[in-house]
């Protein structure tokens, strides 16, 4: 009888990578569930301190985005109560131009704008996002731009002195002293001078510049070239009413003049 193989002794030989690989896998898992549970026990020890990091990131991110982002810089701003005031100027000394919108401190640009544009009394900022700006000003009794010794200074209707101004577009009326007194900030000049541009604005609309000097008194150059002498401030009701009697006549008999004096209406002359 042959030998038959014995069954019920048989030997199973298991391939040792197999056993290798499903050993592994439990060590896998395992470790995975160990770091999700310490991430998890770390949130429900200290919850606080992950929604701080949270923040924490989302603030880090807006600030770079606020930072990046051009809509935030302010290149413009609106100047409200600038009647005879450049709101140019205004703009220029504030300092705004390419700021962030979250650099802006109301306080320091009101205080800078008020400190560096004569005949402003009171100012106010407000602003806005992504980057708006207004201005607010208020400006002082300031009527007259006194030149003299090509410098150019704010005064108001007594011929007070303001404070100097530069080269800026500017409506108020201007008056040139021929003479060219030294002016000094804080001081007075001509009064009468000041007095006399005043009541001329009121009696010959549109006039925006004059001229002064001691021989001549106030005096304006108009748009056909002709000058006319007023001399001081007293009379100037008659004095402008010469005046348009004059130019009735010289219209009337179609001629021009170089000169109008009018200092003395009874003695008045044309040449």
């Amino acid at each position: 009888m042959k030998n038959q193989p014995n069954l019920g002794s048989r030997r199973i030989v298991r391939n040792p990578r197999r056993t290798r690989r499903t050993s592994y896998r439990p060590m896998k898992y395992a470790a995975t569930s160990a770091v999700g549970s310490t991430w998890l026990s770390a949130v429900a020890t200290h919850p606080s301190r992950i929604v701080a990091l949270i923040l924490a990131g989302l603030m880090v991110s807006l600030m770079i985005w606020f930072a990046a982002d051009l809509r935030f810089y302010v290149f413009a701003a609106q100047v409200q109560g600038a009647s005879v005031t450049s709101a140019d100027e205004v703009f220029r000394v504030a300092g705004l131009n390419g700021m962030s919108v979250f650099h802006i401190r109301p306080a320091k640009v009101a205080a800078d704008v008020k400190a560096g544009v004569p005949g402003i009394e009171d100012v106010s900022i407000s602003v806005g996002l992504p980057s708006s700006v207004t201005v607010r000003i208020r400006e002082g009794d300031v009527r007259f731009i006194w030149r003299s010794q090509e410098s150019s200074y704010l005064v108001d209707g007594e011929g007070r002195v303001v404070g100097q101004v530069g080269a800026a577009a500017d409506s108020r009326v201007v008056i040139n002293d021929t003479d060219g007194h030294p002016v000094l900030p804080g001081g007075t000049v001509q009064v009468d001078a000041c007095r006399a541009a005043s009541q001329l604005q009121e009696l010959i609309p549109g006039v925006r510049s004059f001229d002064y000097s001691e021989s001549e008194g106030i005096s304006l150059l108009d748009a056909r070239g002709w000058k006319v002498l007023f001399g001081d401030s007293r009379d100037l009701r008659t004095k402008v009413a010469v005046l348009q009697a004059i130019e009735k006549r010289l219209a009337d008999e179609g001629q021009q003049a170089m000169l109008i004096d009018v200092r003395y209406p009874n003695g008045a002359y044309y040449r």
